[in-house]
């Protein structure tokens, strides 16, 4: 069996406070050393209750039936108990991992069972020898009885987190797969979408055709797409975005850009383009590696090919 993680100390000393508490709530202050001897002379011949609750002898004289003394403190012992089980387990339960399993934590349960039985005990225990055998006899059974309906109930809660995890991780692993099926047709057929075939940014050739419009050369591979299709678009108008203009003078410009002063605007702004082409062309390609790096003393350089055609010049 496995032995319980080691809590930090602000949740040992939260789980002292909640003991206290419960100690308090349920009168187990001192006074409930007596509740049994109040409970035999309450029921005693001439007691507040009277000769109903108990029996008399052969010669007449009455005495207690020992059976109602014994109930008295099971009730509070029990709810003291559950209580307890139920603070220290929250607090394992966030040490606990599902990717760990169900069997963990329902070892650590047992656990703190034993430990509960153990604080519940030292409550009654040691006072005397007539409460010593009464917790035996009468209490401890009743108290072990409702732990363990509770560390099953318990045990249900971590096998029912598991199964969910395990349900999502199939679900994520279905969606990959599908993924992948999808990735996999789309670049079987060249179709819309990101293309596959690209391995490098050395094997991409991009050309302006026109001010809308560019042909992709990849490897035997060849597209023409324009703006909107490669997400070059400006949302709000519909027209060609920022970026899509410094891709058409990084490519006038043989694939690098020094300074801003070409597209007339301020070198942070066109950093900012860059890192949009970055992005769209990545998506594009399915290529991580940066397609436009920064060189010192160079500036912004495409990683692959890209210029102008005739027709685009025009």
């Amino acid at each position: 069996m496995a032995d319980l993680p080691e809590l930090s100390e602000s949740a040992k000393r939260k789980l002292a406070l909640q003991w206290k508490g419960l100690l308090e709530r349920n009168s187990f202050t001192g006074e409930h050393l007596r509740w049994h001897d109040t409970q035999r002379e309450s029921l005693s011949w001439g007691g507040k209750v009277g000769p109903v609750d108990g029996w008399r002898g052969r010669r007449g004289s009455f005495r207690v039936d020992e059976r109602l003394v014994d109930r008295e403190g099971i009730v509070p012992s029990v709810a003291i108990a559950k209580w307890q089980l139920y603070n220290l387990a929250m607090e394992y339960w966030r040490l606990w991992s599902v990717s760990a399993g169900c069997e963990i934590f329902a070892g650590w349960l047992d656990l703190l069972k034993g430990q509960v039985l153990e604080e519940v005990a030292s409550i009654w225990k040691g006072h005397s020898e007539a409460l010593d055998r009464w917790y035996e006899r009468a209490c401890a059974p009743a108290v072990e009885k409702e732990l363990l309906l509770k560390v099953k109930e318990f045990q249900r809660w971590a096998l029912s987190a598991e199964l969910k995890a395990l349900e999502r991780a199939q679900n994520e692993e279905l969606l990959g797969r599908l993924k992948g099926a999808r990735l996999n047709a789309l670049a079987a057929t060249n179709g819309g979408g990101e293309n596959q075939s690209a391995r490098n940014w050395k094997s991409i050739e991009v050309s302006f055709l026109s001010d809308e419009r560019v042909e992709i050369v990849n490897g035997s591979n060849t597209e023409t797409r324009n703006y909107h299709e490669l997400g070059f678009v400006d949302r709000r108008n519909g027209k060609p975005s920022r970026a899509w203009l410094v891709l058409r003078a990084l490519a006038e410009s043989g694939g690098s850009i020094r300074d801003g002063a070409k597209l007339g605007a301020a070198w942070p702004k066109v950093e900012k383009r860059i890192q949009e082409i970055r992005k769209v062309l990545r998506k594009h390609f399915g290529i991580a590696a940066d397609p436009i790096p920064y060189v010192e003393g160079t500036g912004y350089q495409a990683g692959f090919k890209i210029g102008c055609s005739p027709s685009a010049r025009t």
